[in-house]
């Protein structure tokens, strides 16, 4: 029997963070995951905005698809993927995301959303490379963004759980 390695356990908990983000929005009751649901939007113009939302809004969004995808592109990194592999994957499971957004109307589907977290993954893919050619060492560095993912883990848990006692 294969033993589960602790990198595997932290990315399941990141893709469920991330789907709980994107998908549905952190919404912690069932009635607020069915009111998510609305029209369907589809925006292929790169970074264009309309004027419903200040521009603020729209470039905080940006920001933190981008940082939210970096991990992604460091654990596929960590998985053994070469670069192409994972900047593929990072494209495929961002457009999934935004097509299931599409198909369930559950916000809009945008190509700015498409790109910010394909360049956070690369970014993260990027890092990893840098890390491995400074350190030298590709299994102590997954330990320490393991033990960082646990911590961050943590911590956004406890938030949350805050949150819901408060609410």
């Amino acid at each position: 029997m294969k033993k589960i390695k602790t990198e595997h356990v932290v990315f399941a908990l990141y893709i469920a963070v991330l789907l709980w983000l994107i998908l549905f929005k952190l919404a912690f009751r069932f009635e607020d995951i069915l009111s998510l649901a609305g029209e369907r939007r589809v925006n292929l113009i790169p970074f264009y905005y309309d004027n419903e939302v200040n521009i603020r809004h729209h470039i905080k969004e940006a920001v933190m698809n981008f940082f939210v995808f970096i991990p992604f592109g460091f654990y596929l990194c960590a998985f053994g993927l070469s670069f192409k592999k994972g900047i593929l994957a990072a494209v495929s499971t961002s457009l999934t995301l935004e097509l299931i957004q599409l198909a369930f109307a559950i916000g809009g589907a945008d190509i700015t959303d498409l790109i910010t977290n394909t360049l956070g993954a690369l970014f993260g893919i990027l890092i990893f490379i840098a890390f491995v050619k400074i350190f030298k060492n590709e299994k102590r560095i997954v330990k320490f963004i393991n033990t960082v993912a646990i911590i961050g883990f943590s911590l956004f848990f406890a938030l949350m759980a805050v949150l819901i006692i408060a609410n």
